[in-house]
């Protein structure tokens, strides 16, 4: 019996293309030790410092592990192993060269370093002893769009730093690697944070391909009428009604099957609503898109959690669920 050839089903949930990430920006910020760590994406607040400019080579990430394994004398090939050292480091080059940079560089400490007043000469002396290891607060963001991506390092140092060039044609730069520490008190080397449209357990993303970007206009006009003029569904070339816009008819929000809590957005061509709650009554939807431009005459039916019928928006109508939680799916707009 001859043999199906396999099928590549492009459709399926991992082949999103809001699952494909760009490392587009992102920085480095600074605190000492003791200093509260941020959560769930959290703003920082002093006494955490951006540490600047990166080098366009970007950041790279390393997961080093060394693994023991074992051989029985009648087996082969080994029957166990296991991890013996795990260490997690984090590389760039710093092109913002400011304190904060020279003393980390040169591990010095802020109160080691002199400053004539009357000159603006900042000085330091080394060789003298061996230089201790510091330990600090780095927070390290890595930013796609929308998406992003905080590795929290509680005891953060400098294991290793790369060679300084002074030339013309370069930018001086300081190469770090910074590697974690198990931090005693909070448990923990390197805390992971991901805001990136995926959810624990689930395939593909939640996130929606954002079509909303800048474009060359709509062009659809024929001659005679007015140009930009989308509010008017009168061709003054011939007199004659036209077809409605498109981005006005009829929509059908739907939020994800099984959702137990959180909140959603709608956007009418990128400007969204306040946040709606994930049972929320047709009557808030409605309000909340009247409150939006483009959606003064908006009627809204449905039960409470949707679908939601949505008519009398005129722009591009578009739903924002990741803050839901539970259910299957994604938040969709038909």
């Amino acid at each position: 019996m001859p043999v199906a050839t396999p099928k590549v089903d492009l459709s399926a949930p991992n082949y999103s293309t809001q699952l494909l990430n760009l490392g587009v920006t992102g920085k480095f910020t600074y605190a000492p030790p003791g200093t509260e760590m941020p959560k769930n994406m959290a703003d920082y607040e002093k006494p955490f410092v951006d540490l600047g400019w990166i080098s366009d080579a970007g950041i790279t990430e390393a997961l080093n592990e060394e693994r023991n394994s074992w051989t029985p004398w009648q087996a082969q090939g080994s029957q166990r192993s296991q991890v013996a050292t795990q260490e997690f480091t984090f590389q760039a080059t710093v092109w913002s060269i400011g304190g904060l940079a020279n003393a980390l560089y040169y591990g010095v400490a802020v109160e080691d370093m002199e400053l004539d007043t009357e000159t603006g000469v900042v000085s330091f002396e080394q060789g003298q002893s061996l230089p201790e290891e510091f330990q600090f607060r780095l927070c390290i963001d890595v930013i796609d769009g929308k998406k992003a991506r905080r590795f929290l390092l509680p005891a953060a140092s400098v294991s290793e730093r790369g060679e300084i060039v002074y030339t013309k044609t370069d930018l001086v730069g300081y190469q770090f690697t910074f590697k974690t520490n198990l931090d005693n008190e909070l448990g923990y080397s390197i805390r992971r944070e991901f805001l990136e449209g995926w959810k624990p357990g689930q395939a593909g993303s939640t996130l929606e391909a954002d079509n909303s970007g800048r474009n060359p206009g709509d062009w659809s006009t024929t001659p005679g009428a007015p140009a930009g003029n989308p509010g008017s569904s009168e061709d003054p070339a011939n007199g004659e009604e036209s077809e409605p816009s498109a981005t006005a008819a009829e929509k059908v929000a739907t939020l994800p099957s099984g959702v137990t809590e959180g909140t959603f957005t709608l956007s009418i061509d990128g400007a969204p609503t306040s946040a709606l709650e994930y049972n929320a009554e047709a009557a808030a939807v409605q309000d909340a898109l009247r409150a939006v431009a483009g959606g003064e005459a908006a009627t809204v039916s449905g039960s409470a959690g949707g679908p939601y019928t949505i008519d009398g928006v005129t722009g591009t109508l578009t739903i924002d669920g990741d803050l839901l939680v539970g259910g299957t799916g994604s938040a969709t707009i038909q």
